[in-house]
Formats: C-alpha cells, sequence, structure tokens
C-alpha cells in the first residue's frame, strides 16, 4: 500500500490479467475500487467506514472458484466481492460472511463458519457457495447457560428448522466446531 497524495492510500493488485486499485483516505474510512480499462481508471465499488480497526484483503478465493475476491472484514464478519472471470470485474453486490471461516471440501466447495457474539450462545455454519450465493446446509446452535451467559452450556444440531439432535461436548474444554464438521459434514450430504 502507498499513499497517492491527495486520493489517500493506494493497494493496486492483478487478476485474471485485470489491474484494480483500492483507493482509500485514513481519516474518512471510505474507499473506492477502481479498474483500469484502455480509458483510464473507472469506479466500481464504493464502500465507506473502511477504517476504526476495519481492514480489506484480497489475496483469498472464498467460494474455491480459482480467482480472489475482495474482502472487506467487520468486527464479527466480512463483506466479500466474488470475483467473476465473465465480467473481468468484482460483482456489486456482497456476501455477508463470517469472519472466521474455514475449507472443508474445495472440490465440492463446503465451508464451516462460527458467527462471534459476545456471550456463549453463537451459531456455527456448514454451507456451501455456488453461483456466488451461500446455501446453509445445516447448523448448531451454541447455548450459554441461563445462569451465566458467558458459560456454554449445550450444541444442538439443526438441518434447516429441523433440530437433528444434541451433540456431545466436553463442558471442561474449548468446542472445536472445525474438527466436528470435519468429522461430521459427509453424513449431513
Amino acid at each position: 500500500m502507498s499513499k497517492a497524495g491527495s486520493i489517500g492510500y493506494q493497494d493496486t493488485f492483478s487478476l485474471d490479467h485485470t489491474t484494480f486499485r483500492v483507493l482509500h483516505h485514513d481519516t474518512l474510512y471510505d474507499g473506492i475500487v477502481q479498474k483500469l480499462d484502455r480509458s483510464g481508471w473507472k469506479d466500481i465499488l464504493r464502500f465507506e467506514q473502511l477504517g476504526n480497526h476495519n481492514n480489506y484483503f484480497t489475496n483469498k478465493d472464498l467460494n474455491a472458484d480459482g480467482f480472489n475476491d475482495l474482502c472487506l472484514e467487520w468486527k464479527w464478519d466480512m463483506d466479500v466481492f466474488f470475483y467473476d472471470p465473465t465480467q473481468r470485474s468484482f460483482r456489486s453486490k456482497p456476501l455477508r460472511l463470517s469472519y472466521d471461516w474455514h475449507l472443508l471440501d474445495k472440490e465440492k466447495r463446503l465451508y464451516c463458519n462460527y458467527q462471534q457474539t459476545k456471550t456463549a450462545s453463537a451459531v456455527s455454519e456448514f454451507y456451501t457457495i455456488q453461483n456466488f450465493d451461500k446455501t446453509v446446509l445445516a447448523h448448531i446452535e451454541f447455548r450459554s447457560m441461563v445462569s451465566d451467559d458467558q458459560v456454554l452450556d449445550k450444541a444442538i444440531l439443526f438441518r434447516g428448522q429441523t433440530m437433528m439432535g444434541k451433540i456431545a461436548m466436553n463442558k471442561d474444554a474449548e468446542f472445536d466446531y472445525v474438527k466436528w464438521w470435519r468429522d461430521h459434514y459427509k453424513k449431513l450430504l
């Protein structure tokens, strides 16, 4: 990233033989994504509030299609602007994904995540991304104790709105949701 005078900071990168840049001001916390074409730089995306401990990255392929995507990180999650190779540009509508995600199966484009909250009650999803959309296949609801919302009490597996059952867990150890999904996701397909 380099300072670019009055336009603020710029981060230039190439993807699929196309050059892009992100421009942002550290005082305004706004940003513009531009694409270089024969006539110069063209604005393709605008976003606000990039600053204040938020960040972006362009080096991850979140839908496992072979192209890196543009991700704006927020406190608990992120907006993903998928790269669309048919347009040689980023899609204008973002998909909101959890900040904490893991690829389970690249070939089938299967992922899991954890939706952080301020209490022990939270959600972990098992999902796929196809055609730039997320489809949740199952999820785990983590529920805190009634007497202390910082202590995890139970984990329940759901498929859609249907409860599939309680998940056995060691209450003296942190629940490893990634390991659980890796061990069980094939049974849910």
